[in-house]
Parts: C-alpha cells; structure tokens; sequence
C-alpha cells in the first residue's frame, strides 16, 4: 500500500510554539542560521540564512534550461541565468533535506522564497509538511544535506541577539471574535527586535464591502477579468494596514505592511507592526475598525 501524500498546502492557522535557531552551522564555505522555526498544526515554518554567500556548486542545477529560461527579445540575461541556476540548486539542497521532530516524524521540506546578496548571503523561507501533523515536540532536528542542526523549542530565553532579531511568539487569544458578520482570529504575535508580526485569520469571511479601495486599486480592478477575487484580496489588506495597536506602557506601534493569502473559505496573513515590543509591554491592544482585541505577550 502507497503512503498517502503530504499536503502540499498547509494553513498555519493552529499556532504551537515558536523559537530561534540555537546558533551557526558550517555549511560549505558559510554559516548556516535558523532566525524562526514556527510550529503549527499542519505545518512548519522556517527562516533562514547563509554568509557569506556559500559553495553550491557541488549540487545539480540544469543551467541549460536556466539559459533558455532566461532568453527574451533582448537575448540572454546573465543575471537571470544566475537566478535560475541558484534556484535549481537551493531546490536540490532542500529535496535532499528533511526535518524531524522528537517523535521521529519526518517532514518534507519545501522552498518558499528566497533573495541572495553580497551584503547579506543568502536568506530564505522553507515551509515543512508531512504525513502527519507535527506532534507538540520539545525539539527539531534539520538535516541539511549530510549535516545535522538541532532545534530546541523548550524555555527558550527571549533575546533580540537571535539571528535577524527574533525573539519568540505567543498565541493569539484562544477564540475567534465576531466582525461584520464574520469572525477574527488572532493566529500568534511573533516578537522580532525592530517589530511585531500579527498572524491573523478570517473565517468566516467578514463583510468588507465597507472598506475604501484606493485609486490605484480600482484602476486595478477596471482592467482586470478576476474583478472579485481582486476586490476582496484589497479590501482585505486594506482593513489591516489600517489596524492600530498599542501597549500596556503606552507605547503606539504603526502598521507597516500587510500580506494577504486566499484559502478555500477564508483570508489568513499578517500585518507587521513598528517599532519592536517594547520591555515587559505585557499586552497588545489591537483595534480593527471596532474591534478590540487584548493580547497577553511573554517577550
């Protein structure tokens, strides 16, 4: 009898734990790095880093179709030859890879998105699934290639030395909350040293047909065949960048930035917060249009 396949696209909604990596791997010419590991029901995600820029040369990259992929009318660009080639190899790093929990469940490894520069190597965004939901596990192991880098997830000190400043998360409040008849649910906040992410979740989704569109949006959704789908995705972030959130010392934290994702029967993302959690802030006052949402925090 065949395994049944892993899915392939995980929620994150059901948030567990969350924590740094414990320090830096040798890795073919540079130090490998986990900024955040964060667990979640059906799923794990992982943030990155490699610097300097490493050796990978050694890993398979078809730089054939990465030049023809990289052809145009204006001929080949080498710097999308580059791209393409990096890519075929990271792909190849992370197939061979795998990360497991203290239970020996096996999750598959998957790349999200990455970027490389001189100034800071190479960062990026793995997500893991598996046969079977991650079990509420003390510890992880990534084995990247041939090399083992283990993963602690139990009392970990909050600090903003962990790699890109990641200090930890907390899970947001327990229940979801009624909003223009549909529901709110703050999945986690996750602490960094210059700014808090806000994980958040609609489902059911609300009525946002009260939400302004911007010029540019509707401009936007003139020209476009997928009219309602657009609507709503900018609606959606647009309730959220206009999200407001402060703290038990007062402290006023502005909203930078939101992303959007569409699931089958809802909305999920994040909106990210300026500046950092400020010291022993003790709770998060979120305001979405009338909504209050109080957010107990640990960092």
């Amino acid at each position: 009898m065949s395994k049944a396949k892993a899915p392939v696209s995980p929620e994150f909604t059901d948030f567990i734990a969350a924590a740094r990596g414990p320090g830096d791997l040798e890795f073919h010419g540079a130090q490998f790095s986990v900024e955040s590991v964060i667990l979640y029901g059906d799923g794990v995600r992982l943030a990155w880093r490699m610097k300097p820029m490493p050796d990978l040369s050694w890993l398979p990259s078809d730089e054939a179709e990465a030049r023809g992929l990289a052809n145009d009318e204006h001929g080949e660009r080498p710097g999308f030859v580059a791209i393409g080639v990096m890519s075929r190899q990271l792909t190849a790093l992370w197939s061979m890879s795998a990360l497991r929990d203290a239970g020996g469940a096996q999750f598959q490894l998957h790349q999200r998105r990455w970027t490389a520069s001189e100034e800071s190597g190479l960062v990026g965004e793995l997500y893991a699934v598996g046969n079977t939901p991650p079990s509420r596990t003390r510890s992880l192991v990534l084995n990247i290639a041939d090399a083992k880098y283990p993963i602690s997830l139990l009392n970990l000190p909050r600090s903003s030395d962990g790699v890109g400043g990641f200090r930890g998360g907390d899970p947001g409040p327990e229940a979801a909350l009624a909003f223009h008849d549909g529901e709110v649910k703050i999945i986690s906040v996750l602490s960094y040293s210059d700014r808090v992410i806000i994980e958040w979740l609609l489902r059911p989704v609300p009525d946002v047909s009260w939400v302004p569109l911007t010029d540019e949006q509707r401009g936007l959704l003139d020209k476009s065949s997928h009219g309602p789908f657009l609507e709503g995705y900018f609606r959606v972030s647009n309730l959220w960048r206009a999200a407001r959130m402060t703290d038990k010392r007062g402290t006023f934290y502005l909203a930078t930035h939101a992303e959007t994702h569409k699931l089958v029967d809802g909305y999920r993302g994040e909106v990210v917060f300026h500046p950092g959690l400020a010291s022993e802030a003790g709770e998060l006052h979120l305001t979405l249009d009338s909504l209050s949402v109080f957010m107990p925090v640990t960092a």
